[in-house]
C-alpha cells in the first residue's frame, strides 16, 4: 500500500498560514482578556466605594455633604485605606503623575488646577480627598460646594495603562442619589470624555474603544 506524506514545501506553507492566523487572532484574544479584567475591576471598585457611601449616607444623612472634605470625613472611615494623600500633590504620595485622554481637563492629573498644586484647596476645582486603598485603588474626590461631588476612581492604581475610561472612571456623589456612574456620549470618538462608567457597568464591555456604539 502506497503511503502519502507531506512535502517540505507543503509543511512550510501550512506553518506560514498558521503563523499568519496566530498573528491576527492572538492580539485580539489578549486584548479581549485584558478588557474583561478591567471590567471586573471596575465592577469591584464601584461595589467597594458604593458600599462605603451607602453606609455613610445612613450614618450621616443629616450632615452637609456639599462642604469641603465631606468624602474624607464621612466615607473614608468605611474604606480600607493604605495611604491618605489628601492635601498632597504629585507622585510623592499618589503613584500616578499623569493620565492619558483626560479631556476636558487641561492638566492630565486629576488634581488639574495649578492652585491645587500650591495647596490652595479652597478652589472648587481641586480633588480635595486622595486615598490609596489596600487593594491599590486610588480615589480622588472633589467636593464642588454644590449638590453633587465628583469621585474619580483609578481601579488598578499604579498599573498601566492609566487612561481615562480604561482604568480611570468618573462618578458623581450626592446625598439624594448616592454614588452614580456618569452616563452620556461614549464611543470611539468620545471615550476621552467622562461618560463611560455607566456604559461599562451596564454592558460589561469596552466596545467604545474600538468602534462607534
Amino acid at each position: 500500500m502506497k503511503k502519502f506524506a507531506f512535502t517540505l514545501a507543503e509543511v512550510l506553507i501550512t506553518l506560514s498560514i498558521l503563523g499568519v492566523v496566530a498573528a491576527i487572532t492572538i492580539p485580539n484574544v489578549v486584548n479581549s482578556y485584558k478588557e474583561r479584567v478591567l471590567v471586573t475591576q471596575l465592577k469591584r471598585a464601584y461595589s467597594i466605594v458604593l458600599n462605603a457611601v451607602d453606609i455613610a449616607l445612613v450614618e450621616h444623612r443629616n450632615e452637609d455633604w456639599a462642604k469641603k472634605g465631606a468624602f474624607q470625613k464621612y466615607v473614608s472611615p468605611y474604606l480600607n485605606i493604605k495611604k491618605d494623600c489628601t492635601g498632597k500633590y504629585g507622585q510623592s504620595c499618589t503613584p500616578v503623575e499623569d493620565y492619558q485622554d483626560l479631556w476636558p481637563y487641561s492638566d492630565k492629573n486629576p488634581d488639574f488646577s495649578l492652585s491645587c498644586r500650591n495647596g490652595n484647596y479652597d478652589n472648587n476645582n481641586c480633588f480635595y480627598t486622595k486615598l490609596i486603598l489596600n487593594n491599590g485603588m486610588i480615589i480622588y474626590a472633589r467636593d464642588t460646594g454644590l449638590s453633587n461631588s465628583i469621585v474619580t476612581i483609578d481601579i488598578n492604581g499604579a498599573k498601566k495603562p492609566n487612561r481615562w475610561n480604561v482604568d480611570l472612571f468618573y462618578f458623581t456623589l450626592s446625598k439624594d442619589t448616592g454614588l452614580s456612574p456618569t452616563d452620556g456620549v461614549c464611543d470611539y470618538k468620545h471615550h476621552g470624555e467622562t461618560y463611560c462608567a455607566a456604559y461599562v457597568l451596564r454592558t460589561g464591555n469596552m466596545n467604545y474603544l474600538h468602534k462607534k456604539i
